[in-house]
Parts: C-alpha cells; structure tokens; sequence
C-alpha cells in the first residue's frame, strides 16, 4: 500500500505500475468531438469497474468504414516501458478488440494480441493481455475493434505494465474513510410518498429547503412539478412538519432553492420570475425582510447560454462566486460546472469552465462549496463510481477556479446503484444532506449522514452578533462586510436581521480578520478576529457592533489600528482601517475630527503621555497622506487619563490601549 497526497486529503491507494495512455496519436473515426471521442480514452479508466455504454470512452462512429474494414485507435505513453502486460478496459460491448500492436520508438512494432471478434457475454472490464518481456521499449501502442461484428463497443482506457500483477480498474475513493453511522432517513415530517429532492442546509445547520414535486399541497396542486417546502430543526434534534413556503417564492411553475446565504438572510432561486408570473431562464436572489421574503430579484450574468434542459446553481455563504452547471458550446459534454464572479449589485461576470480535472463529457451537476470556500462536492456520472450518479469531492488550490485536486468518491455507504445528487453540509461539517431512492419512504427522500473528519471541509468558525446603535440601544439594519488582514481584500458580506439586528458571519479558520457593519446615517465600526490558531470548527458568539450616529460629540473606536510595541509605527494591518475612515471625510467633507491616542497604566506619565500622543500623530498623519485636509485634523495624546475598562487584567488593559476619533465639528 503506499499514500498518496492530493492536496490535503490523505486516502490509501493499491500501487500498480501502470501507464495510461497520455495522448492519442491517430485513429479511424469517433463518435464526436467530445462525447464518446478519441481524447476519452486517455488516462486511467474512469467508467470501469461499474461499466455501461458512457460518453467518457471512445468508440467509432457507426457507418464510416466499409465491409470487413477494422476500427483503430493509436495512442503514445508519456515514458517508454519495457512492457509485459497490456490492460485494456472496455466498458461496453466486449468482444470487438481483434488485435493489439505495440510499438518501439525506433520504428519496432510487435502484435501481441490477435483475436476474432465475437459478440461476448462476458461482463465489461479489463482485458489484460500478459506477454514475456520485449527487446524494446514501448512508446505506443493500438487497438484494432471490428465494430461489423461487436457494433458500439467502448473504450475506457488503455494501459501498459512492466508487471505481472493483473492492473484494475478501481474506483478513486478515501481508502481510510469510515463512517461511524448510516446513512438516516430524516423521517415523515420531511419525507412523504411525494417526491423530495433538493435538500439545501443553513450554514447553521437548523434550517432546511427543499423541493417537493408534484405534491396537491404545491402551489398548481398535484401538477406543480416543483415547489419550495421549509422546516427547523427543534430542539430534541428532529425536524419540524414541513410547510410551503408560499409566494411570492412559489408560483404554478417550477421553484427550487439553489442555495442559502451564510446569514440565512439571502436564498438564491432557479430561475428568473417575470412580473407575468413566468419562469425565464436563470436565476433570482431573494432576502429576507421585515414582511417574509422579498420577491426575487433577476440575477444577471453575462453571456449566460445553457442548451441543456436542466440547470443547477450554487452561490457561495460569501456572495462572491456563482457556481452553475450548464451546457453551453465549449462544454466538454452534457453539463459542466462554471463559475462567475460578482461585478456589481445583481450582476455577474460571464461564466469560466472550471477545467476537466472537475469537468467530464458526462454530466456534471450539483455543486456545492462548502463554507470554507475551497472544497467542492458535486454529483457527477464521469468517473469511476458504484451507480447511476455518485457523489465526489475536490478542493481548489488557487484562485484561478480552474486548478483541482483529484476528485474523490465518498464512498459506498453515501454512494449506491441509483442516482446521488444534491449534497447539502452545514458549516460544522458535522452532517451531509442529501437526495436518494434507497430505502425512501415513496421516491426521492431527503437523507444526512455523519461525516467522518477526512471528508469534512476545512474548519470555519461561525460568528454570531448584533448591530446597535450606539445612542439608543435599538437594533440597526445594517450590512455586515468582513476582510482579511494585513491585505483589507473583502471575502464577503452578510445582512442583519431587520427586526433584531442580528447577523451571522462563517470565517474560514487560519486567518486574521477585520469584519464591520456600515448603515445609513451611521459611521462605520469594525471589529478584529484573529483565527490563525483556530484548527477545528468552533462558534463565537455575541460579537455585538455598536453604530454612532453622525452627529458632533461621537466618539468611534478605531479597533483594528495596530502599533509595534511600545512605539507608534503603524503596521500594515491597519491601513484598511484607516483608508476606510480616509474615505468617511471625504465623503463628509465639513467634518472635523479629533483624534484621540490612549494607553494603559503600564509606565510612567510622561511616557505614557509620549507615546499616545505618538501613535495619535501617525494617524492622523496617514489620513493627511491620503489626501485630507491637515486643517480638519486634530491630534491628542490622553495617556492613561481616560480608562474605559479595568488595568487590573490583560482584557482590560488591551481595551484601554486604543486610538479614537470624535467629531468636533459638523
């Protein structure tokens, strides 16, 4: 056995040495450009061991040779073997392969299977051919099919060994993956004898969407395809009765939730709902609002183009990237997976395939990104798998979207001989939500299962808070936006709850952090979190924002200022802060502003007064620096004269070490 790393996720794999075929050198014919053509043959099988007639294998195209004419295909090695094993894997109608040529790279050639082609019954699979060692090395290698006697045979891969040990085909699972616990049927108040699909989690894991189909209660009764039902998870751990959700997000026609915001504030929708009540093409946001859910907004996307019937979206917790699966004329075949990137409000760069390490010629569907933004589970048909669809996961390694790891198979105990789709995971990561038809109590039913560690996505921390304001100690509709620090680059955004004033925000863990709320008629305020020490999933909570007003008299609180100790050089991770109060005067050109440096008691007077005054002058020399006026700035140094908090402790004396401003003049 030996351990194979494909970027972080650490799985067993059965050391065979093999090569599969890396380029195709020539060939009859195929069955097209993409689906079913000469390129699917190349590297390691990816329909075996399951089998079946797939567009992920090659196969000729019917009525291009003439009577008694043989199919060839020819295809190089990446490096010359000293071969005594040919592995062929056919996926579909065996029996064609006549003859197996391999080839030297000085022009040697020896034929090292000849066969008459019979229809078989014999199950696909891999036709290894053993032959003693030959005087040269192989380079290439081709297969002779007699598609006049065995029509429609498919080729999944070609291989070659210096082994005698039979090659394969495997599917690509975690080999040390166990799960604890069975997959759970989430019970009669989900699932019904109606059809149930579409499960999609909050990132808190205590609400659920999903699509009942064809059920008398939808909104077009029983011939209403597709209708949005809602439920919470109580207290004893199981679900409430499950409720339409109504309009305006359910109509007569086909409605279905994609995905749900990290503050569950926001529900991304399939479709564009026309004032005609009509369901167009695309997809629609929708929030939540004082009087329910808002009517849905039309998501625009550039170029957007899908030919296929069938369409999935996912939108990250974060609102900066949109997944889809579309088919659009650059497709590698049936739906692929696509990401756009956020232009503006409601709008949306044009869609980037996300490349064929994740993309195959079969359909690819169903994505979900997992909360910490990197790994992506997906429901695909393309590679090697135990059903119709199956369950598979990858991570992304850069910001190019484009770049993967290998994808993975969850595994028998999640995947099974049907159709696998639509996988849901709070941010724990503690369950996964999905659809399935085994053991349902009447189609498609809505399951979960624990995940073990290895699957889990990278830990995230959920932040919980309130916004108030400041003065009167309501709660404030404001707009959450968190940033990495030293870089200020945004990560993303949240909305507070209308009426309370509450938010929730999911970080990825490792990183330092500065998050604000900004509001109408208020300044700005910001917090620090730093989780660079944070190694599993965990939840903060009460991280209140308090808003002032702008008015003269308001004292802000600059909390993600940081200084070298003991001196007034500012580091970098403050400048976000300060080009954001930068950007606050010149929008508010008539203010005047005090800025105030504080200290704990640690110290002498004088030096202590020093230094406030130090670190009060380096702020507001950044922001003369950025373009205010010098005349609309004052700077002050209290010492340790204004405490806020007690010098007794380490908490205290970090609060009481800060830099303000105040409003002298509006």
């Amino acid at each position: 056995m030996s351990e194979t790393d494909t970027g972080e996720i650490k799985y067993k794999a059965v050391k065979v040495n093999v090569q599969w075929a890396y380029k195709v050198t020539g060939f009859s014919s195929q069955y097209s450009n993409t689906v079913k053509a000469a390129h699917q043959i190349l590297g390691k099988p990816n329909v075996l061991p399951t089998g079946g007639s797939s567009p992920c294998a090659w196969a000729s195209k019917a009525g291009m040779l003439g009577t008694g004419k043989l199919a060839f295909i020819r295809v190089a090695f990446e490096k010359p073997v000293k071969a005594q094993q040919v592995a062929v894997a056919v996926n579909f109608n065996p029996g064609a392969v006549e003859k197996i040529i391999l080839y030297g790279a000085r022009n040697e050639e020896k034929v090292i299977y000849q066969n008459t082609a019979s229809k078989s019954l014999a199950k696909p699979g891999i036709l290894n051919v053993f032959f003693e060692q030959l005087p040269f090395e192989v380079t290439e290698g081709a297969l002779f099919l007699n598609p006049g006697v065995v029509p429609g045979c498919e080729i999944d891969a070609f291989g070659i060994s210096a082994s005698h040990d039979t090659v394969k085909a495997e599917i690509n699972i975690i080999r040390t993956v166990q799960y604890s616990f069975q997959k759970e049927n989430l019970g009669k108040y989900i699932n019904t004898k109606s059809d149930e699909a579409g499960p999609v989690v909050s990132p808190g894991g205590k609400e659920l969407y999903f699509v009942r189909k064809f059920a008398p209660e939808n909104m077009g009764g029983s011939k209403d395809e597709d209708d949005i039902w809602y439920s919470q998870q109580v207290k004893d751990g199981n679900w409430s009765l499950a409720v339409n959700l109504g309009s305006p997000l359910n109509t007569k026609e086909n409605n279905f939730v994609q995905s749900v915001s990290f503050d569950g504030k926001s529900l991304l929708l399939g479709n564009v709902y026309s004032k005609k009540g009509q369901m167009l093409p695309g997809c629609s946001l929708t929030h939540k609002t004082n009087d329910g859910w808002s009517v849905p907004l039309a998501q625009e996307i550039d170029s957007f183009i899908n030919l296929n019937q069938y369409v999935n979206y996912y939108l990250s917790g974060c609102g900066k990237f949109l997944l889809m699966a579309v088919e659009t004329d650059s497709s590698n075949g049936g739906l692929d997976l696509y990401v756009s990137f956020k232009t503006g409000e409601n709008h949306w760069s044009k869609p980037k395939n996300i490349g064929r390490q994740i993309n195959t010629a079969a359909n690819d569907f169903s994505p979900f990104l997992a909360a910490d933004g990197i790994t992506l589970y997906y429901s695909t048909s393309g590679w090697s798998g135990y059903g119709k669809e199956d369950f598979f996961m990858s991570r992304r390694f850069d910001d190019t979207w484009t770049n993967w790891s290998e994808p993975l198979n969850l595994g028998p105990v999640v995947n099974t001989a049907g159709s696998d789709t639509k996988y849901s995971v709070p941010a724990s990561g503690e369950f996964a939500y999905f659809t399935s038809t085994a053991n349902s109590l009447g189609l498609h039913d809505i399951f979960r299962i624990k995940l073990p560690e290895i699957v889990k996505l990278k830990p995230v921390v959920l932040v919980k808070g309130t916004v108030w304001n400041d003065k009167n100690n309501q709660p404030v509709s404001a707009e959450i936006i968190y940033e990495t620090l030293p870089d200020g680059k945004e990560v993303g955004r949240a909305r507070t709850d209308p009426n309370t004033g509450e938010y929730t925000i999911v970080l990825p863990a490792g990183y330092n952090y500065s998050f604000r709320a900004i509001a109408d008629d208020f300044i700005g305020v910001a917090q620090n979190l730093n989780l660079t020490e944070v190694t599993e999933y965990a939840e903060f909570e009460q991280r209140s924002l308090r808003l002032a007003p702008i008015e003269i008299g308001t004292i802000v609180t600059l909390n993600n200022i940081f200084f070298d100790y003991a001196n007034a050089n500012l580091k970098p991770e403050s400048f976000s802060e300060l080009n954001r109060v930068a950007e606050f005067l010149k929008s508010n050109s008539g203010i005047k502003i005090e800025i105030g440096g504080h200290t704990d008691n640690s110290g002498s007077d004088a030096t202590n007064d020093k230094l406030s005054k130090n670190r009060a002058q380096a702020v507001a020399d950044y922001l003369i620096n950025s373009g205010i006026d010098a005349s609309r700035i004052t700077a002050v140094g209290y010492g340790k004269n204004r405490t806020v908090a007690d010098n007794s402790t380490e908490e205290g004396k970090a609060k009481n070490r800060r830099v303000e401003f105040t409003i002298i003049k509006k």
